[in-house]
């Protein structure tokens, strides 16, 4: 009875990982495509990363973190990145 218990647990915990695994896999492709809209207008608006960082108050470094879609990045600088795009922070997560 403890053996099938001990295995029961450990299929439950390699089940959460793997699940844990996907949901950052569906996360990642979120952040990549957030940071590919962000990218295509930044660019379109003729800006650098520096020069959107500076106008939306963050550093370079993480506007390209952010484009690269490696950076899990809260609301309030999607609002700030909006504002120094000229559009709205809906319009940023339109393609997803």
């Amino acid at each position: 009875m403890v053996s099938i218990v001990s295995s029961v647990r450990t299929i439950v915990r390699r089940l959460i990982i793997l699940t844990n695994t996907i949901i950052q896999i569906m996360v990642d492709k979120d952040l990549q495509t957030i940071g590919k809209t962000i990218r295509k207008l930044r660019l379109a608006k003729g800006l650098s990363q520096e020069e959107l960082g500076a106008e939306a108050g963050l550093d370079r470094t993480y506007v390209s973190d952010i484009e690269l879609g490696t950076r899990n990045f809260g609301i309030k600088n999607l609002i700030k990145i909006a504002r120094a795009l000229k559009v709205t922070a809906v319009y940023l997560l339109k393609e997803l």
